[in-house]
Parts: structure tokens; C-alpha cells; sequence
């Protein structure tokens, strides 16, 4: 009998331990399009949900990479809500801005070595229909790279991505959860690239930086 119990608990032992390392990719509640005059942008993840925060690139709320950072008009909105820019850097191509719904916050990673399997979560642009969220994998190839005219590096993923992912997480394990080890900002190829490039992982301190800086605003 006390074996027949023991065996019990240790199955269910079993059962919570896989229960508790099941940490899902994050779903549309925490990954959602940016919409520019009805035609899909980028994409945008959730960084503090109680103060409904989210990043994406810079270039995603200004328009340009080389644009004044100006408030956008009421035609750029997080799916069908409107926002606002709260920090905006240029430079580094990221962005916060406030929406009037918050989503479950993705955590902030470590910089990842290379080879590490990577997976971008965002809205492909050019697709009939909707937007609908999508899933590309792949893995950090290169530190330091550079893209034509850009004047700085970048990381680079081996991954497909396409139009309409600048902004989206580059998500990659940390024991039982994904985390957000770069933002892609940047493709190789149209419409759809096998490599992008994201935040240089010696900046992810900035990274680190701006989820600090939520806490504040």
C-alpha cells in the first residue's frame, strides 16, 4: 500500500515538474501588428503590462529611420488602438509606446552565443487578409556584421523573416522560459530574408536600460 502511494506521488511529482517547465511561445496577447493606414507595419511585444507598454522599433513610429522624432498621427495604432511614443531612440532603433490595453510582459534575456536557436514571433506584411501572427526559427550567426548603408552593426539571426516583423522579439530559452534577446530591426532580402538584423548584443544593456525605464513611466 505505502508503495502504491509512494509511486502515486511521484507521478504526480512528475506531472507538475513537466506542468511547470511548459513555458509557451508568447501568443497575441503579448505580440500584436502595428497598423498604418489599414496596411500592416510592423509589430510591436508587450514590455509592462499594468502601464501597457510596449517596444518595437524605432523606425516603426517614426516612419523613417532618419525621421525627426515627431509624434505619429492617429493612423498608426497597436491592432485597433491608438498610441502614443513614450521613449523613441534612433540611433539604437527602439522604441516604447504606451497603448490603451497592456499585454503579458515578455522577460528580458541574456545575450545569447552564437549558434543559440532564436524564434521571431511577428506580422508578415503583404498577406491577404488579417494579420495574422507567424513563427520563424533559426539561430544567431554572426556579432558585429554590417548591412549596407547602415552606420552601425548589428547581430545577425540565420532566420526567415519578412516585411512587417521590424519591431518583433527575438525570443530564445532561458531554462523554462523564452526571453527577448534582441528586436529585429533590419532584413537582408525582400520580401521575405534569411537573415535580419537585431540590437548588437554588447547594447542589449540598453535593452536592460529601457525595461528599467518602464518601471518609471
Amino acid at each position: 500500500m505505502w508503495l502504491a502511494v509512494l509511486l502515486m506521488g511521484a507521478a504526480a511529482l512528475v506531472g507538475l515538474r513537466t506542468t511547470l517547465d511548459d513555458d509557451p511561445l508568447p501568443t497575441v496577447a503579448s505580440v500584436q501588428p502595428l497598423i498604418y493606414h489599414d496596411q500592416m507595419a510592423c509589430t510591436a511585444f508587450a514590455i509592462h503590462r499594468a502601464a501597457r507598454l510596449w517596444m518595437t522599433a524605432a523606425h516603426c513610429v517614426t516612419l523613417s529611420p532618419d525621421a525627426a522624432i515627431d509624434l505619429p498621427d492617429e493612423s498608426i495604432r497597436l491592432a485597433d488602438a491608438p498610441i502614443t511614443p513614450i521613449f523613441v531612440d534612433r540611433e539604437m532603433d527602439l522604441a516604447i509606446i504606451r497603448a490603451s490595453t497592456g499585454g503579458p510582459a515578455i522577460r528580458l534575456g541574456l545575450p545569447p552565443a552564437a549558434g543559440t536557436p532564436v524564434t521571431v514571433i511577428g506580422y508578415p506584411g503583404g498577406l491577404a487578409g488579417p494579420p495574422v501572427i507567424h513563427q520563424f526559427r533559426g539561430f544567431v550567426s554572426a556579432f558585429g556584421a554590417r548591412f549596407p548603408d547602415r552606420d552601425r552593426s548589428y547581430t545577425v539571426f540565420d532566420v526567415t523573416s519578412c516585411y512587417g516583423t521590424s519591431g518583433s522579439p527575438i525570443l530564445a530559452r532561458a531554462g523554462r522560459h523564452w526571453t527577448v534577446v534582441s528586436v529585429v530591426q533590419i532584413g537582408a532580402g525582400a520580401p521575405c530574408s534569411g537573415y535580419v538584423g537585431g540590437v548588437p548584443t554588447p547594447s542589449l544593456r540598453t535593452l536592460h536600460a529601457y525595461f528599467e525605464i518602464v518601471t518609471t513611466l
